[in-house]
């Protein structure tokens, strides 16, 4: 692949502080960010789905941790508790953490609330990534699943945006700014690299019902 633009000094950078944080990017980015990432030695979050498992196995031989779980709904499905509980206990060990806010069902490109509790909890920052491929396959699944092509003459593209911070006191309508913020930030992000690598812009579902 042919890099029309890497950030990966920046992501170094920000690794260099010496403090964990906990990198955002969409679902259907979880591919080719995992292979733009790959030095980086991160635990990453997928579901215990047959999907999940198949990208857990990816992520793994590209040298990433895997935690199996989800944080949907901003924490309040019972089953997103022991997960949040593993990422926190990771990030206090001073592991790096990969999230997909939109996951694992959706709306695409919509960040739940989780993203926000888990950097509160563990009082780090979050830090927006994306990545872009072409050619590549994109899945009809929810989330536009991008699927690199083992093709020659590929563009790639791995954006890092600016970290946010997320204070531990911060309340429901806080939580909801911040919330908003990294969604907006993780899609101007996206687009802009779809842009770079010449590949149509994947466009956000509908947000979810309150």
């Amino acid at each position: 692949m042919r890099m029309v633009r890497d950030d990966s000094a920046k992501g170094e950078e920000i690794l260099a502080r010496g403090r964990p944080v906990v990198a955002c990017f969409w679902h259907g980015r979880l591919l080719p960010v995992a292979l733009s990432w790959r030095g980086a030695g991160a635990d990453i979050l997928i579901s215990r789905s047959r999907d999940g498992q198949l990208i857990a196995n990816t992520a793994r031989k590209l040298g990433h941790g895997v935690i199996e779980g989800s944080t949907a709904r901003g924490g309040r499905d019972r089953r997103s508790v022991p997960a949040a509980r593993e990422i926190v206990s990771r990030l206090q060990a001073g592991r790096y953490i990969g999230i997909t806010p939109d996951g694992p069902r959706g709306p695409r490109m919509r960040a739940s609330e989780g993203a926000i509790r888990l950097a509160q909890m563990g009082g780090v920052d979050l830090v927006p990534v994306t990545a872009a491929l072409a050619p590549a396959i994109r899945a009809g699944s929810w989330d536009r699943m991008i699927v690199p092509l083992p093709v020659p003459f590929a563009k790639a593209a791995f954006l890092v945006g600016d970290p946010i911070t997320v204070p531990r006191s911060a309340k429901t309508d806080e939580r909801e700014h911040l919330r908003l913020l990294l969604e907006t930030e993780m899609n101007r992000l996206t687009a802009e690299a779809d842009t770079l690598v010449g590949a149509t812009v994947v466009q956000p579902a509908a947000p979810a019902a309150a």
